[in-house]
């Protein structure tokens, strides 16, 4: 099947096993270059030679998501104007929150969108 998604590239969450890897296989197949993320790094390592293997371009980064989403809201407690423990206490109310979430999620895009703007200028900025 020819989704017409060659080239383009993927955060595949839990991607070392079961639906994330399935997730990860189906994409790679397809000539998605993929970063697979897990807590597992063993199970991540497995995973990035099995598709490389199969001759997939793929990352991978050993992270718990949660970490992930506590990182996040503290740069949006950041620029929100928070700092030291008012931003602790900021993220630790709001971890969870379904409001916070889009948030995050709001900020995601504006990060994506960042990069992208990086990229186009010939920058290799940090992701």
């Amino acid at each position: 099947m020819d989704l017409g998604i060659e080239g383009k590239a993927a955060l595949v969450v839990a991607g070392s096993r079961g639906l994330g890897r399935a997730t990860a296989d189906a994409l790679a197949a397809e000539g998605v270059r993929v970063l697979l993320s897990s807590r597992n790094e063993e199970s991540l390592a497995q995973a990035r030679a099995s598709l490389r293997a199969l001759g997939a371009e793929v990352e991978t980064r050993a992270d718990d998501i949660t970490d992930a989403q506590r990182r996040l809201l503290f740069r949006l407690a950041a620029r929100l104007g928070f700092e030291g423990e008012a931003a602790r206490s900021y993220v630790d109310r709001r971890l969870g929150s379904p409001k916070d979430r889009r948030a995050a999620s709001r900020l995601i895009d504006e990060l994506q969108e960042e990069a992208k703007r990086d990229i186009g200028a010939g920058h290799a900025g940090a992701a």
